[in-house]
This record gives C-alpha cells, sequence and structure tokens, in this order.
C-alpha cells in the first residue's frame, strides 16, 4: 500500500474487508459441534476456538482506547482529511499481520501471553459463545470505521503496547484490526478443511469417492 492514500478509499476497503470476514465467520463456524471447535492438529495448535478467543482478548484490550480516542476525537470537533499518511510504527505493526500478496500468512507472530488463549483455565472452551463474542467485536469495529470517517485518523492518536507503550495514528490502528482478523480468519479457515478434522473426508478418501 502506498505511503499516503485517500482516507475515504483505505476506510472504504478497510470496512469492505472486514464485512467480508465478518460474512465468512457467521456462515461457517457457528453450527460447529463443540469437538470441531475445540480440534487441535497438534498440541501445540490452536483450535478454532482458540483463534476466536485471541481475537476477543486484543479486542478487550484495544477496543476500549480506541473508541475513547474517536470519541473525545468528535467532542473536539475533529475534521477528516482528504488523504492519510502512515506512520512509521503502526505502519511496521500493521505489516507483520497482514497476510502477503498470495494471501497466505508470511511470518510467524509469538503472541504475548495477555493474548495467548491457551493460558484459559478450561481446555475445553465455549465456542459458540466465543464466536458470538467476536462477531459482536467485528462489528463494533464496523461502528468504529463509520466514525472514521467523520475525524482525522491521522492526528487522533491511540496507546498501544506493541514495543513498549507507544501511541499510533487511529487510521494505523484500525488497518492493524482489520489485518489481524483477516490473518486469524485464514488460519481458522485452514483449520476447518484439515484433511483430519472431525466430520471431514480425508483427502484420498474424497478423490476415491469422485471417482467412484
Amino acid at each position: 500500500m502506498p505511503k499516503t492514500v485517500p482516507t475515504k478509499e483505505l476506510l472504504f476497503e478497510l470496512n469492505r474487508l472486514n464485512q467480508r470476514l465478518s460474512e465468512i465467520v457467521a456462515r461457517d463456524f457457528p453450527n460447529l459441534s463443540s469437538e470441531q471447535l475445540n480440534w487441535r492438529e497438534h498440541a501445540d495448535k490452536w483450535s478454532i476456538a482458540e483463534c476466536f478467543m485471541h481475537l476477543n482478548y486484543v479486542a478487550d484490550y484495544y477496543f476500549p482506547a480506541t473508541l475513547k480516542a474517536i470519541k473525545t476525537a468528535k467532542a473536539k470537533k475533529s475534521s477528516p482529511q482528504e488523504n492519510f499518511t502512515r506512520g512509521w510504527l503502526g505502519h511496521r505493526y500493521a505489516s507483520q499481520v497482514r497476510l502477503n500478496l498470495d494471501n497466505q500468512i508470511k511470518n510467524k507472530i509469538e503472541s504475548p501471553s495477555k493474548y495467548d488463549p491457551r493460558s484459559a483455565s478450561s481446555s475445553v472452551l465455549d465456542g459458540k459463545k466465543i464466536i458470538s463474542d467476536f462477531l459482536e467485536n467485528q462489528q463494533t469495529l464496523h461502528l468504529m470505521l463509520q466514525d472514521a470517517l467523520l475525524i482525522n485518523i491521522q492526528k487522533t492518536r491511540v496507546y498501544a503496547i506493541f514495543w513498549g507503550l507507544v501511541s499510533v495514528q487511529l487510521g494505523d490502528m484500525i488497518k492493524i484490526f482489520v489485518y489481524h482478523t483477516e490473518r486469524h480468519t485464514v488460519q481458522v479457515q485452514r483449520i476447518l478443511y484439515h484433511d483430519q478434522f472431525p466430520g471431514n473426508l480425508p483427502l484420498k478418501d474424497l478423490l476415491s469417492k469422485q471417482q467412484g
């Protein structure tokens, strides 16, 4: 993405992607069984429920500060600017969590313990409740994107703990939220279509069935 982009164009694309991710999750995951939502490929891999719990942890941690920054900007009569120029730190973190040009996860990121779903006390998570909470958070993010059209997303800043306590531009923070959600949506889709996922036919059996 260019260093400077039209603000409306950026927010439109982020909102479009965010809505698409919500649609995918609402379509494919709420009706899965508890066994399916808690299934792991390996002991050290996350389940579908854990992926969504991780996203909820991040939302619980960063959404309040972001909503407060938006509310403060609106109260100060902040005006939107025509173009948005990314910040160095916010762009760096957004680039780390964003998919590559082939829509694949390009690097592994070690999650801080406070965002790690494996720290939950129960090994069997209430996946349906977790997904419901995630979709509510997605709606909150949608409202953030709508409000962002009304204020200056470059001058409005949000405090975050990425590499120490820092403030990042609201525009970069929203990019991080959306790209991070996209990253883990790809991850849960991979789990869903894994050969050994409960209820799936292994590829060799599926091919045999098609040929029979």
